[in-house]
Formats: C-alpha cells, sequence, structure tokens
C-alpha cells in the first residue's frame, strides 16, 4: 500500500508522499476548480481527464437526488479512473443554508446578527455542516465577515453589520458548527473577504478602499482572527478589492505577511470568483493571466476558483524560465492535500443520500422562524405601556404599589424575553380613583434583602467598556479571551465570575498602581492614541509622557515587593486526601488547578481537579463523566476509567435519564440524545416552566 493510502500514518507523511508521487500537471489540477452547469451530469473524463482538485457545485436540480448523482458519480470517477485516485473538495455557499435544492433555507447573516445569540448560529450551522457532509459537499464558501459602515454598499445583508466585536463572535459560532468537533465529520469553513472588502470607496463593490493600517487590523482583520485563533478556521477566501491602490489578489502584504506571519493562519486562501482575473482589467498590473497567476501564488494565493486562467499548465514554462519556484507550487498543492487528508476524504469523499433524507425535515422550520422573528423584532417600534403608581394610607401607614397595562404591543408581538406569567399577572391593577376607600381583603408580608449587582456577562462587561470609552469593537474580545485565558474570571453559565487569582492581582494591581488601573486613565490613553492615528499628536511624545511616570510607578513597585509573595487564596473542597485523611483544598500552580492536601507541608498529597458532571458513562456503564480541558483550553467530557475507556464528547451530560434505556443524555444545541450504542434515542430540551 502507497504511504498516502495509510490512514494510519500522520497527515504530514501521506502528504509528502503523495506530493513526490504526483506530476506538474497533477499538482495544478490540485489548486485549480471545475464548475459545471447543465441539466444532465457530464462525462468528467472529458473534463478533468488528470483529475481536479477542487469544484463548484451549480447543479440544475429539481430534487436533492441529482445532486447526490453528481456528487457520487464525480468522486467515483476521480477515485478509481484517475492515476492517483484523489477525491475532489466540492463547494458551495452556505452563509443561510447550504445552497443545494431541498437544503434548509435560514434568514440572512445580517438577521442572525440581530439574535445577538452564538448559540441559535451554533445550532444553525449544525444543521448546514449535515446537509453538506452527507451530500458529499466538505466545503463552504462561508462566512461573510466584512464589516460594513456604508449603508450604499449592496451586500450589507450578507454581513453581520458593523460592530467588529459581534462579527468576531459570529464568525467564531459558524466556524465551530460547520468545522464542527471533529473535521473528518465536519466541513471546511472559508471566511471571506480578507480583507476590508466591505467598505470600498462610494460603497461601490469591488472597488477601492483606503483605510489606516491601524483600522484594518483592529477592525477589518479582527473577525478573521478570532475565527482563527478560537476556532481554528481552515480557509480564507481574497476580496475582490484593492488596499490602499494594491489589489489584495496579489497582495504579498495581505495574503502572506498579515494574514500567515501576523495572525498565524495555516490553512488554504482561494480566490473568489473570477478576482484573479481583475488583476489583468480592471486594476491592469499584470499584462496577461500568465502574469496575473505567477503573481497572486507568489503573494499567497493557493487555488484559482471557478476555473484554470491564471493557474494553469502554462506555469511550467515559468519554472523552467526561472520566473516561478517549483516549491511555492509545491507550498500551494501541500495546504490542499492537508486539508482533504484532515477531512478524511480519501478514506469516504461519497454522499449518503440515506442519511440526507432524515437531516432534510420540516424541524428546522422552529429554528429559522426564532431567527426571523428575533430579526423582524429589532426593527420594530417598542412596547409601549401605562404604569399606573398607588399609595395606599392607612392610618400612619403607607402601602405602595404599582402597575402597568399595554397600550401598544410593537416587537413583543413577536419576540419577548421569558416572563413568569403569574409575575406578569401581578403587575396589573385593578381600576382605582384618587381619593378612593378600599376595603382590606388580606394583609401578607415578604422580607426582602437589596440584592448586589448582577455580574457582568460578556454583553454588559462590553456595554460597560464602550460607555467609559475604553477600547474599541475590534479589542472587545481579546479582552474578554485574555481575562479568561489568564484565569482572572472564569465562566459560571453566562456570567463572569472574577476567580481568587483574579482577585489577588486586582488587589496587587490597584495597591501599586492605582493611577493606571483606573477608568479615566484607560479612556484617555484611547483618545491619545487615536490623535496619534490621526496625525494630531507625535507618537513619541504620547509614549515618553506616559513612561516617565510609569517607568516610576515600577521602580518603586519593585521596592515595594521585594522579597513578598503574592498569595492566593485556598479553597474548600469536599475531597478528601488520600494519604492522610485531612480535607482538601484547591489551589493554583503554574498549569492551573489542582487539588492538594491542607496539612502541607506535612502531607504532600495531591489530585487532579475534576469536575464530576453526575453522568455515567454510556459506554462502559461504570465510570462517571467529568468535565476536562483539552490542550487549547477546550472544555469536553470524559471517563473516568481512560485509558481504559476512551468514550469522550464535546456535549454536555445532564440529569435526565434516557427514557428508553435509562442511560445519561447529552445536550447539542436545542436536543436531547442517548450516546449509547443500539439506542438512538433523541429529545428536544424541556422547556422551563
Amino acid at each position: 500500500m502507497e504511504k498516502y493510502r495509510n490512514k494510519d500514518l500522520p497527515v504530514e507523511e501521506r502528504v509528502e508522499d503523495l506530493l513526490d508521487r504526483m506530476t506538474f500537471e497533477e499538482k495544478i489540477d490540485q489548486i485549480t476548480c471545475l464548475v459545471t452547469i447543465a441539466d444532465d451530469i457530464p462525462e468528467f473524463e472529458n473534463y478533468i481527464p488528470n483529475g481536479i482538485g477542487n469544484v463548484g457545485a451549480f447543479t440544475v436540480a429539481d430534487t436533492v437526488e441529482p445532486i447526490v448523482e453528481y456528487a457520487d458519480k464525480l468522486q467515483k470517477y476521480l477515485v478509481n479512473h484517475t492515476r492517483l485516485g484523489i477525491p475532489a473538495l466540492i463547494h458551495c455557499e452556505a452563509s443561510a443554508g447550504a445552497q443545494f435544492t431541498e437544503a434548509d433555507v435560514f434568514p440572512s447573516a445580517i438577521a442572525q446578527a440581530s439574535t445577538f445569540d452564538t448559540e441559535v448560529v451554533g445550532e444553525m450551522t449544525d444543521i448546514i455542516r449535515k446537509q453538506m457532509y452527507y451530500v458529499g459537499f466538505r466545503q463552504a464558501l462561508s462566512p461573510v465577515v466584512d464589516i460594513t459602515r456604508d449603508p450604499r454598499w449592496g451586500r450589507i445583508t450578507e454581513t453581520y453589520g458593523e460592530d467588529a466585536a459581534l462579527t468576531s463572535a459570529m464568525a467564531s459560532a459558524f466556524v465551530k458548527g460547520i468545522q464542527g468537533d471533529e473535521l473528518k465529520e465536519g466541513v471546511l469553513a472559508t471566511a471571506k473577504h480578507f480583507a476590508g472588502h466591505g467598505i470600498t470607496e462610494g460603497g461601490l463593490n469591488m472597488g477601492r478602499n483606503i483605510v489606516s493600517e491601524r483600522d484594518m487590523r483592529e477592525i477589518h482583520c479582527k473577525p478573521f482572527q478570532c475565527a482563527i485563533t478560537e476556532a481554528g478556521l481552515k480557509s480564507v477566501m481574497n476580496s475582490y478589492c484593492s488596499v490602499n491602490g494594491e489589489p489584495v489578489v496579489g497582495s504579498k502584504k495581505m495574503l502572506t505577511d498579515i494574514l500567515r506571519g501576523e495572525m498565524g493562519f495555516q490553512g488554504f486562501v482561494v480566490s473568489d470568483y473570477l478576482s484573479l482575473d481583475r488583476l489583468v482589467d480592471p486594476f491592469a498590473v499584470a499584462e496577461n493571466f500568465e502574469e496575473a497567476g505567477i503573481r497572486a501564488i507568489q503573494a499567497g494565493l493557493d487555488v484559482e476558483y471557478p476555473r484554470s486562467k491564471g493557474f494553469s499548465y502554462k506555469m511550467k514554462e515559468s519554472i523552467e524560465s526561472g520566473r516561478l519556484s517549483m516549491d511555492i507550487i509545491d507550498q500551494a498543492v501541500r495546504r490542499v492535500l492537508t486539508q482533504k487528508f484532515e477531512l478524511g476524504l480519501f478514506e469516504n469523499p461519497y454522499p449518503d443520500l440515506e442519511k440526507l433524507k432524515k437531516y432534510l425535515s420540516a424541524d428546522q422550520y422552529k429554528l429559522y422562524k426564532l431567527i426571523f422573528n428575533r430579526f423582524m423584532a429589532s426593527q420594530m417600534a417598542d412596547c409601549q405601556q401605562d404604569t399606573v403608581s398607588v399609595t395606599v394610607y392607612a392610618g400612619d401607614y403607607r402601602f405602595k404599589a404599582s402597575g402597568y397595562t399595554v397600550t401598544f404591543d410593537g416587537f413583543t408581538v413577536l419576540y419577548e424575553e421569558a416572563t413568569d406569567e403569574k409575575e406578569k399577572k401581578e403587575t396589573s391593577l385593578p381600576p382605582l380613583e384618587q381619593g378612593q376607600v378600599l376595603k382590606l381583603k388580606e394583609l401578607k408580608s415578604e422580607q426582602k434583602f437589596t440584592q448586589p449587582p448582577a455580574r457582568y456577562t460578556e454583553a454588559t462587561l462590553i456595554k460597560a467598556l464602550e460607555e467609559n470609552g475604553i477600547g474599541r469593537p475590534s479589542t472587545y474580545a481579546p479582552i474578554i479571551t485574555t481575562i479568561i485565558d489568564r484565569g482572572y474570571v472564569e465562566r459560571d453559565q453566562k456570567k463572569l465570575k472574577p476567580t481568587l487569582l483574579g482577585r489577588a492581582v486586582d488587589g496587587l494591581m490597584l495597591e501599586q498602581f492605582p493611577h493606571i488601573v483606573d477608568v479615566d486613565f484607560s479612556a484617555e490613553m484611547e483618545k491619545n492614541l487615536d490623535k496619534v492615528e490621526s496625525g494630531k499628536a507625535d507618537w513619541h511624545k504620547t509614549v515618553d509622557d506616559f513612561y516617565q511616570g510609569f517607568a516610576a510607578s515600577l521602580e518603586q513597585a519593585e521596592k515595594n515587593m521585594e522579597g513578598k509573595k503574592v498569595k492566593v487564596p485556598d479553597e474548600p473542597s469536599s475531597e478528601v486526601c488520600d494519604l492522610c485523611g485531612r480535607p482538601m483544598v484547591i489551589k493554583v500552580g503554574k498549569y492551573g488547578k489542582f487539588l492538594a492536601c491542607s496539612g502541607f507541608p506535612e502531607c504532600r498529597g495531591t489530585k487532579r481537579l475534576v469536575k464530576d458532571t453526575g453522568g455515567i458513562c454510556p459506554k462502559c456503564g461504570k465510570g462517571r463523566m467529568l468535565e476536562r480541558k483539552s490542550s487549547k483550553g477546550r472544555i469536553y467530557y470524559g471517563c473516568e476509567r481512560y485509558p481504559d475507556c476512551d468514550f469522550m464528547t464535546w456535549d454536555m451530560p445532564v440529569p435526565t435519564k434516557c427514557p428508553k434505556c435509562g442511560s445519561t443524555m447529552f445536550r447539542k444545541g436545542s436536543k436531547l440524545y442517548c450516546a449509547k450504542e443500539g439506542c438512538g434515542y433523541e429529545m428536544p430540551v424541556p422547556k422551563k416552566d
């Protein structure tokens, strides 16, 4: 067996083995594309005798069956009738549903953004992922993460709007949902259009844009950065436009220096349809398509869509003449093959009509309606109410009551946050007149306590930052990510809860740097940096003014802290030390939290800190399901008997037991399911009373 066909070998080894076997023409075919638009399925050997790397799925069909047949026939031809048997990566648009007959259609991206709900986007993309996976389409040319602030631009509905923080959150949720927890069962996401596509001059699509270096990185690149860092984005599509005079499709600065060098992107870059042609006309920076292809691939473009025009067999002449290095072509091919191996295409590139039919159902309409109603509600007028306050006098005592009646429903006709119906009824008062004598029917006493301010959620924290002039839309997401990653706060459901480490660090910083750890200081510094960016202040003087005072404070803090250690208080736990029987406490170490004996240093007993979810492993039926963290900090759930039992899942165990077999159930989106082999029971998440 050839090494590249051995699924047990590392991906890198399989890629290099296959690359060494490929002819020049076979390599070029892997970085080009085929698009066919016809009533009948073509004879592929007439179009792609040596194979093809990418296929645009534009089939004409009234039902899904011919589309499945198209994908099946294509892959069987490539696998069984080409020399190396390399399957194709089939793509389609998917920002509001996969674009093939019978697939579900959801509201547009701007409507999705109006929900401010990444979980809803996650549920939607999970549906899209399954439908695309089983139809055999393994690359989505979505999401559109352009930041748009010009209402004249005609593609606003494809985007998540003007806010970089919201777009970043939505982009990350979309990519996570469509690529899935395991890429072999996922679909590659392709974020587009990198970058600045939504701010072209005059609102003209595919025009030029003039944007500062800071705005490009902090606003327009941020959603891409979030999708790369937080969701493992695998593919990027270039913008049609030019940035400060340079077409993006041929820009080494954009596609290599910034995207790969600064942002750490590891996937492959595809051209927007016909964008490579634009290097010849209208940009006129290449004399012909051959020159355009050389410029684009040297800049960092890996694949040309929708057909071979710049990336062609003629590139061989450029290699022989020394104008183009074979290493550059090999790099592009290597990136494409890597994703094909990671997707598991060499093991199973085929569609599955029977399984696809299970996910083409009317049940998805509920999710569509939820997104649609929230979007429509965001465009509607406010609810109007008449509020009545009453003071009742009884001797020396005064009793107050208030209530309201709705005079205009407004957006609540379509969408209203969950309310307690009983509480809602109690807010209405009967008709009353001033001076009216009331009869006492019943007197109830109820003690109430002043509640502390609610903890911040991500949304309310961003609102507070915005109100105080701290940060910018492009920096809100990194601020929240930093305080979570460093362990200063932790998520408690949707709330951000300070940790003991966070409190200790906050106290230390307030003590040593009171003038810097201050809302007014941060807001003023933002204003000063804005002046620098607009050319109204010199950056040398701005930095010098800050650093003179900061250097003195830092020197004094070092003196104050000399010989001192910051101790993070221990948290009590219910665990008992196996060595001495003393209670164990939760400590914070270099690698995070762990359990240690409270009798330290007399006893040095320690344990890994794991959270028991209360569920039992559905595979072995013995071990407890524990909450763990991956090397990238993502929470997953595994059996405590590992490695004897290797069951793991990204889905959270729930208290509800399977009514069919009694096993622990798991939650994925809006449904609960049983993971025990052979059971397959599913049910919707019960609604709260």
